[in-house]
């Protein structure tokens, strides 16, 4: 054992796309407090940007952004084979049915209404990372 074992398990990078600042912070800080380095952009040009330095684990993305909204912001970045293994999750505050089905068909991993409260992210952030990657939704059959 060659110093690999010194961070035993660090927890995965997550990137939290909202226009809204205080959401994105207050996102931001309740998984750093858990342990997780989040990054945050505050739409989608700075999240592409973001994305050419980092891949993130997890991408958690508003809907409702100015420049470009959220869904065509998951199909672009689920298009992308590097992103192959990242779990995406759609963030809005419009939960109807309607709603939740764009965003399984524009390849979500999960959805989550806003508000949510902590124990709502943490369970969602555990749930798409507990999925195989094997098994990945966005593998060609």
């Amino acid at each position: 054992q060659r110093g690999e074992t010194m961070a035993s398990d660090p927890k995965p990078t997550i990137l939290i796309v909202d226009d809204e600042k205080e959401y994105a912070k207050a996102t931001s800080k309740l998984l750093q407090h858990s342990g997780y380095p989040a990054y945050v952009a505050h739409g989608a040009v700075e999240a592409m940007s973001l994305l050419r330095e980092i891949t993130p684990r997890v991408i958690l993305i508003d809907v409702m952004m100015p420049e470009v909204d959220g869904l065509t912001l998951l199909r672009h970045i689920g298009s992308k084979p590097e992103f192959l293994h990242t779990r995406l999750v759609v963030v809005s505050a419009n939960g109807l049915a309607k709603n939740r089905a764009a965003a399984w068909l524009a390849g979500a991993d999960a959805f989550l209404g806003k508000p949510y409260s902590f124990d709502q992210l943490h369970e969602i952030i555990e749930h798409v990372l507990g999925e195989s990657s094997s098994s990945d939704s966005r593998l060609p059959q």
